[in-house]
């Protein structure tokens, strides 16, 4: 293990910190951002009794991983302490993950020294958890993975901001197109899609190159909109069941063509809903801003838990009862919102609706760009200078983080088929959360087995290892139908 002594006067500012509030805001964000574009289709692929019950074991879990992922940072912090003080505690074996050391023949490394399970000032970032626990090798690998998960999630995000704008928003100059349907490299929808992409650039490179805490006032705002659009929607979609009329039409829903299960569509559901509970690897970035953290960070991840289930649960059960054709993007099915009335005879405010809900989480995107990039930047510089904060401007970090924005956003300049970068992004998202975390949880307990205020009471071993074996699983079976489609 290595890491940089660092001292109390790194510690943020005062007015640098945020509350619990913001802290939600900027979890809330990673939550809704992007993940919730997709469940009102997965719920109506796989039905709303399927989808709804995985839902919630989603929900739960990722407020599992959540949890054991800040116990994990504040026993890397005393085993980091541990080694400025010249004391290097020994790694558990593959063995001793699996069944634990022998109690019996431990020795309390703790043990008259002034150090505990904490989580300081100091941003200990999931690469060099990764680092303490089970050394550089594996730091280097999780590290490669992280790379390119971000580089081809981000790249998602920008394809999704700029392809919607360019089916949705017509500009004087540039007429709508679906992307999907274009052809040719430099056809005239190509380069309405560019124009919305150099557009999301902008701004993408200046949240990314500002920190999270100057951030706190745009996510607010932006966090505060997406709620209220969903607000509008879950509304619309209530008022077309209460009224029996369709979205987009004068025509009656026909309630019974939303299935409460469908198994043949399972394949296509799960995915969706397990990518939307996953938003744990930017905790570190997050928190390490937060005030008072010992109360702080609990209220966080339970409001943030609550909030995401009744989101989660209201959009995926009431939208597609009230959109029988819902899209892979929910707000693409209120382009042609029309209160009930023809096409013919929509009033004005119709469209004004249609713009808000189809446009809204495309700004909500936005701001979800730096919440994943930063985490990234942040565990390459931590890579490269180590702990230590430089006392003014370094130039290397403004580098690191233009290259984490640039990267993606060129693989979104040439190449836009969504579901092959979502397909190999969530598979790496798995090992990086779903089988990495509970691991890492494992072995900070046998490397620090005391009590500390910030431990997971609910995840017992036998249960994180189930975990990690079900999501092996999870991998083989993509893995197989990767390879073996038509079977």
């Amino acid at each position: 293990m290595s890491s940089k002594k660092v001292s109390d006067e790194s510690a943020p500012a005062q007015e640098h910190q945020i509350g619990a509030i913001t802290g939600l805001f900027f979890t809330m964000n990673l939550i809704v951002g992007a993940g919730l574009l997709g469940l009102p289709y997965a719920f109506r692929m796989s039905g709303w009794a399927i989808s709804g019950i995985y839902t919630i074991f989603c929900c739960v879990l990722g407020y599992v991983w959540a949890c054991q992922l800040i116990e994990v940072m504040s026993r890397c912090e005393a085993l980091l302490q541990l080694e400025e003080q010249g004391l290097a505690v020994q790694r558990p074996s593959f063995k001793e993950l699996l069944f634990g050391r022998n109690k019996t023949k431990l020795h309390d490394p703790l043990i008259g020294r002034d150090c505990q399970p904490d989580i300081t000032h100091r941003r200990i970032d999931m690469c060099e958890m990764i680092n303490v626990l089970f050394g550089k090798t594996w730091k280097k690998i999780y590290l490669s993975g992280m790379i390119l998960d971000t580089i081809l999630s981000l790249a998602s995000y920008s394809i999704v901001f700029s392809s919607s704008l360019a089916s949705n928003l017509e500009i004087g100059f540039l007429d709508t197109c679906d992307i999907y349907q274009s052809e040719g490299f430099f056809s005239d929808c190509r380069k309405t899609y560019w124009f919305f992409l150099a557009i999301f650039t902008g701004v993408s490179v200046y949240l990314t190159l500002i920190e999270m805490h100057e951030q706190k006032v745009i996510q607010n705002v932006i966090t505060g909109a997406s709620l209220f659009n969903i607000l509008i929607v879950l509304t619309l979609s209530i008022a077309s069941l209460a009224t029996n009329t369709a979205i987009d039409s004068d025509d009656s829903i026909d309630p019974g063509s939303y299935k409460a299960a469908d198994i043949y569509n399972i394949g296509i559901s799960l995915p969706i809903i397990l990518f939307a509970s996953i938003y744990q690897t930017s905790l570190p970035s997050i928190i390490e801003f937060v005030g008072e953290k010992t109360t702080s960070i609990k209220k966080i991840l339970t409001y943030a838990l609550f909030a995401s289930l009744f989101i989660y649960l209201s959009m995926g059960l009431i939208v597609p009862a009230a959109v029988s054709g819902v899209y892979g993007q929910y707000n693409i099915s209120f382009r042609n919102y029309s209160a009930g009335y023809s096409q013919a005879e929509r009033p004005w405010w119709t469209y004004v609706i249609a713009y808000i809900i189809v446009l809204s989480p495309a700004v909500g995107i936005l701001s979800l760009f730096p919440l994943v990039a930063i985490p990234l930047a942040h565990n390459l510089i931590t890579y490269i200078y180590g702990f230590e904060k430089p006392a003014g401007v370094r130039l290397g970090d403004y580098i690191i983080k233009l290259i984490v924005v640039l990267l993606p956003l060129l693989l979104a300049f040439v190449e836009y088929d969504l579901g092959s970068i979502l397909s190999i992004a969530g598979a790496i998202t798995i090992v990086l959360v779903s089988i990495a975390i509970p691991i890492m949880y494992i072995a900070s307990r046998e490397m620090i087995d005391v009590p500390s205020i910030y431990d997971f009471k609910y995840s017992p071993r036998l249960v994180s290892i189930f975990v990690v074996v079900v999501h092996i699983g999870v991998l083989i079976f993509k893995a197989y139908y990767a390879i073996f489609p038509e079977e």
